[in-house]
């Protein structure tokens, strides 16, 4: 879904279960979809003579899509892409040097490790882990600094809800490693529920949250409140579900709950300063419903 567009950007939701780029022949990614956009939108201005820079195959002209950053396969969220070289250059500064401000929405198991984090949950608690890749199983991991392959990794969250034995985490990211969230969080002991990689125990957390309670979000400035609202600590129903009518089967192919929900950044052309929002659409988080959203 294209959230705003123009000359020099533009910027969409994506979709869970949507790669921004695969290497698959005929599978469906997010570049392609957008440069099929591009190409009618191309068609339309054909007549008028402002043809672009390069032929598609039905031998229309236009300008494809630029990739800036980028989101994991299985999670959700705001994404920004640039139309024109120049734009590319700005928006990559910006990753570069932390200009662009990337938040998320996450839905953590609290495990023993986890329930510290519980306490004080106006404060945002800092991350700074070393990360290694495996390209054979395609995962990261924690290890220890000085090593060779390692990359630091830093993210702040704070917990903004809770349900049960679920917590609703709001994640500032500071640097882009592969798997960052996912990784650092379980770390932390708050794996992401759904996340098959790095919380092979989530079922366990199956019907944990209380489905439908409708808790206030924190508002600590206005509340003094220093402990987490809790939404309910009895279940609902024995199996929660997850997507519709579908109840959680074991073979099912699940995603973790994470979510790209707010994303800023400065025009690399006007200079404005630009920010977009989206809401999570996984069935876990409306466990955190809040009374001012409609």
């Amino acid at each position: 879904m294209i959230l705003y567009e123009d000359k020099e950007i533009l910027v969409c939701r994506k979709s869970s279960g949507i790669a921004v780029q695969s290497a698959r022949l005929g599978e469906k990614d997010l570049v392609s979809i957008l440069n099929n956009h591009l190409a009618e939108q191309a068609k339309l201005r054909e007549t008028s003579g402002n043809g672009a820079k390069k032929k598609a195959a039905g031998g229309t002209a236009f300008e494809p899509i630029r990739v800036v950053h980028r989101l994991d396969q299985p999670v959700e969220g705001v994404l920004v892409f640039a139309k024109t070289k120049k734009a590319a250059a700005g928006l990559s500064k910006q990753v570069t040097d932390g200009t662009m401000k990337k938040t998320y929405q996450a839905v953590c198991c609290v495990t023993e490790k986890g329930r510290r984090w519980l306490e004080n949950a106006e404060e945002w608690h800092a991350l700074t882990d070393y990360l290694v890749k495996d390209a054979r199983t395609n995962t990261s991991s924690v290890t220890e600094k000085g090593r060779k392959e390692a990359k630091e990794a830093r993210l702040s969250f704070r917990i903004v809800a809770r349900c049960g034995e679920l917590a609703l985490a709001e994640i500032a990211l500071d640097t882009g490693r592969h798997h960052q969230i996912r990784v650092q969080m379980a770390h932390a002991g708050l794996p992401l529920y759904g996340d098959v990689k790095y919380n092979t125990a989530w079922r366990q957390y199956v019907g944990n949250g209380a489905s439908g309670c409708a808790a206030d979000k924190m508002d600590v400035e206005a509340t003094g409140k220093t402990e987490v609202p809790d939404c309910g600590e009895a279940a609902s129903k024995a199996e929660r579900k997850i997507s519709g009518s579908r109840s959680v089967g074991r073979s099912e192919k699940m995603e973790p709950a994470l979510c790209a929900s707010r994303l800023e950044f400065v025009h690399p052309a006007t200079g404005k300063r630009m920010m977009f929002e989206t809401k999570p659409e996984l069935e876990v988080f409306k466990d955190f419903c809040f009374k001012d959203e409609k």
